[in-house]
């Protein structure tokens, strides 16, 4: 099991990838190509609780269209 330490210390070790701010462009324009896809759609929007769930809370808000949201747990 990982402790507290192993993970300050991975974390502290850890390279960025993408900015806060990339990632949030990033987001927002995949959020504009679900729009226009999904546009004329009542979709149910599945988030996977644990890996999803940030994310989902960033990408849901951008959605342009009228959708069901549920969340579903997998191990």
């Amino acid at each position: 099991m990982l402790s507290v330490t192993d993970a300050n210390n991975i974390l502290a070790n850890a390279e960025r990838i993408y900015s806060a701010e990339e990632v949030a462009i990033a987001i927002a324009d995949l959020a504009g190509k679900i729009s226009v896809t999904l546009k004329d759609d009542f979709p149910l929007v599945l988030s996977v609780m644990g890996g999803a769930v940030v994310f989902s809370g960033h990408l849901l808000p951008l959605l342009n269209f009228p959708l069901e949201f549920d969340a579903i747990h997998v191990s």
